[in-house]
């Protein structure tokens, strides 16, 4: 029997490798863990929990890992920007590619929202309080269903929805 052998065959130096073998693993974890969390696009809850608080942020206790994500990422992109390419590239940060749309008309900044993103609209009319100069008037609001979205459907079809649905609502 060698010395490696002999080593081993210690009850002491088992459990100490066995230990060793269990707490490597955990940290492996943890490890991977801290890396997810690096980047707000894969923060956990617990982490977006913990950045909301050291930025002085307030959540609902219902919202969701992307909400509160999203709410951090739009701290995030509060510099000023210059330019209308800028100012749509923060917020399709925020609510996703293709889900704004940013004009600039006679000094009035609009912006709408996609319908489905709906909950985001009062958390971008603060971004845009904060960014878009003083001189410049702010129209944000919510991209509603439009006539021209409900002319292709049946008055039949229509007719399930109420008014509210037909505005408000996600149609397929």
């Amino acid at each position: 029997m060698d010395n490696n052998e002999r080593i081993l065959g210690i009850n002491e130096i088992r459990e100490l490798y066995a230990v060793n073998d269990l707490q490597e693993s955990e940290l492996e974890q943890q490890i991977d863990e801290a890396e997810q969390n690096m980047q707000i696009s894969s923060m956990d809850i617990n982490m977006c929990r913990i950045t909301e608080k050291e930025m002085g942020l307030k959540g609902q206790d219902n919202d969701t890992v992307e909400e509160k994500r999203f709410r951090i990422l739009g701290m995030e992109n509060e510099q000023t920007p210059y330019t209308i390419s800028t100012l749509k590239r923060r917020l399709e940060q925020i609510v996703g590619s293709g889900m704004v749309d940013v004009s600039i008309s006679n000094s009035t900044v609009k912006v709408r929202v996609a319908l489905i993103q709906k909950k985001m609209i009062d958390y971008v009319k603060n971004i845009l309080e904060d960014i878009v100069p003083l001189d410049m008037l702010i129209d944000a609001d919510v991209m509603w269903n439009t006539h021209q979205m409900l002319k292709q459907k049946t008055y039949a079809q229509l007719k399930e929805h109420s008014h509210r649905e037909l505005k408000e609502g996600e149609l397929n």
